[in-house]
């Protein structure tokens, strides 16, 4: 048997992959910034990486940062959402920035096949780096001078088991 339908010009039709997502934190411990170089980068940048599959916000950047620095976190706010059409893979990236704090100060790296290295540093030596994309600058900037929103999850009921709403 085959079902045939015929659909509208405008109709959305889901593909395997429409978006790429990832996570990227702002950990600021005593005054400095937990920043990572990977090995293909010149500067340093925020530690995060994409969500798997079925993974929540707050348990990949958890993850992510645990993975890249050994600093163990709690989430404590999305601060940023960037939208990047022809992202990485030719696809639209979806990025979340997030706040968290460092339940750990001491640093080790468990995917050094990925990152070079990971350091504690004065958010304004980030800020005034030049290898540190305008992106980064500017999110890390907006969260020391108190500027933007804080979207705090919210525990409400929803249709679908496991979802995450910040508000």
């Amino acid at each position: 048997m085959i079902l045939i339908k015929k659909l509208h010009p405008d109709s959305v039709v889901p593909t395997s992959k429409n978006y790429i997502v990832g996570v990227g934190a702002i950990v600021l411990n005593k005054g400095n910034l937990l920043v990572i170089k990977d090995k293909l980068s010149v500067g340093y940048k925020l530690p995060g990486g994409y969500i798997d599959k079925n993974e929540s916000i707050k348990k990949a950047l958890k993850r992510e940062v645990y993975e890249e620095t050994g600093i163990t976190i709690e989430f404590e706010s999305i601060v940023n959402i960037g939208h990047f059409i022809h992202g990485q893979f030719g696809e639209s990236n979806l990025y979340i920035v997030c706040t968290a704090k460092a339940l750990s100060q001491k640093i080790k790296i468990h995917d050094s096949a990925e990152i070079a290295e990971a350091k504690w540093i004065d958010p304004v030596e980030f800020l005034h780096s030049d290898n540190v994309t305008m992106y980064n600058k500017s999110v890390v900037e907006a969260i020391i001078n108190n500027k933007g929103v804080k979207l705090l999850e919210q525990k409400i009921t929803l249709r679908v088991p496991n979802g995450e709403v910040f508000f």
